[in-house]
Formats: C-alpha cells, structure tokens, sequence
C-alpha cells in the first residue's frame, strides 16, 4: 500500500500493520508533518505534481504536431461520409462501453478497499503522542528476580482531550551514548489491567511498571518516547 504526505506529497510504502497500529496516523519522514495516511491510502503509487504537469506538457505537444493550421479549412468544410460516421459512432460506443467498465471495476475495488479497512475510516481519537510527557521514572533491580530490572513512571497526556495509550519506545545508552539495548512496549505490556480502546485522560498523571533484562554495567542512560 501507498500513502502521500499531505503537506509536502512525500510518498511512503507502508503496510496495513504499521497504520494500524498508528491509528492512521504517521509522521513525515520528509517535513516531519503528522498527517493522516489513510485519507491518501492506494495501490498504486500516487502521481507527484512533476508527473502530471510533464504528462499534460506531453499532450499539449502532441496535439499542436497534429494539426497543420494550413488545413483548418478543409477542415471546416469537409463533410463527413456515411461510413466515418458510422465508424465515429461504434468508436464512441466502445469508448463509453470502455469508461463504464473502468468506473465499474474502480468502484468495486474501491468497495472492497473501505469494507476490508473500514475500521480505519470509522471516526477515532486523535492520536498525539508528542503531547504526552514522562512526568519521572525509577529504575531499580527487581526484588524477586535475578538479572531482571524494575521501570516504574508517571506519564500525563497534556493535551485537551482523552487520547490512545502510546506505543512505548526504550533506549539504553552507555557512556558513550551508544545503544546498548532498544525495545518497544504495547500499552498492555507496561499498563496494568488495560483493555483494547482504552484511552489515557487529558491533563491525569498515570503510573506505569516495566520489566526488562538487566543489561549489565555497559547501559547507564535511559531514553523514552512515545510513538
């Protein structure tokens, strides 16, 4: 599947999967707009404005090479015969026939694209994941397990409405900034008792627990994000 940035016309290959789990909502690797990527979603890679206007160029051309305006009057007075147009005719029959099949044909692929993804269409929280903020967190071992470590954070949507939980991203860095371990965590993975559609209040601090591997000494710095 394809979709286009709204903003720039930045053209992304993307899965179902990864708009799924956004929402259908994605960031701009282009101009860094979050725009919503199912508004644009096709089969087909969409043409950029450079494509159309080289195309409508190419056209232009073409018919001025066409027509010799030394011609234009026999052009004028010239009287078609009973079998041009007869034959004009069955040509536009079978242009009509052609433009009816391919509206048919679109519009049941079309159909099908909204019925299979309809889930995506169906009006949902805005998802903004840039307005939630990670209030403080700890990091301790685990009391009951060996080589395991305990997360503990307060997270709060700073946005004026109710908004999906965000996808979790985990960094651990040594000194020297370099990645030592990354994971990323689904809401049900660091929120306890959550339940599919649950959304994080506006402006309501919630505690969150994680339990990761102990890396060793190499990792002393701890990144988050929210996706």
């Amino acid at each position: 599947m394809y979709t286009q940035c709204e903003k720039c016309k930045a053209i992304f290959h993307v899965n179902m999967r990864e708009v799924t789990i956004a929402k259908g909502k994605l960031r701009c690797g282009e101009c860094n707009e979050v725009f919503n990527a199912t508004k644009t979603l096709s089969t087909t890679i969409p043409k950029t404005y450079d494509d159309l206007e080289r195309e409508k160029k190419i056209t232009l051309q073409a018919q001025e090479e066409t027509v010799d305006p030394r011609d234009e009057d026999r052009m004028i007075h010239a009287k078609p015969s009973i079998k041009t147009i007869k034959k004009n005719k069955k040509q536009v029959n079978k242009l009509k026939w052609l433009i009816a099949s391919t509206v048919l044909l679109s519009t049941l692929l079309l159909t099908q694209v909204l019925y299979n993804y309809r889930h995506l269409f169906l009006e949902t929280p805005r998802n903004e994941p840039e307005k939630i903020q990670m209030l403080n967190h700890n990091v301790f071992a685990h009391p009951n397990e060996s080589g395991a470590l305990l997360i503990s954070a307060l997270i709060e949507n700073t946005a004026e409405h109710a908004q999906p939980y965000p996808i979790l991203e985990l960094r651990l860095e040594n000194a020297q900034s370099n990645l030592v371990a990354f994971r990323r965590f689904l809401p049900k993975e660091y929120l306890k008792n959550y339940s599919k559609g649950l959304l994080i209040p506006s402006k309501k601090p919630i505690s969150l627990k994680l339990k990761i591997k102990d890396p060793g000494k190499d990792a002393t710095r701890f990144q988050f994000k929210f996706l």
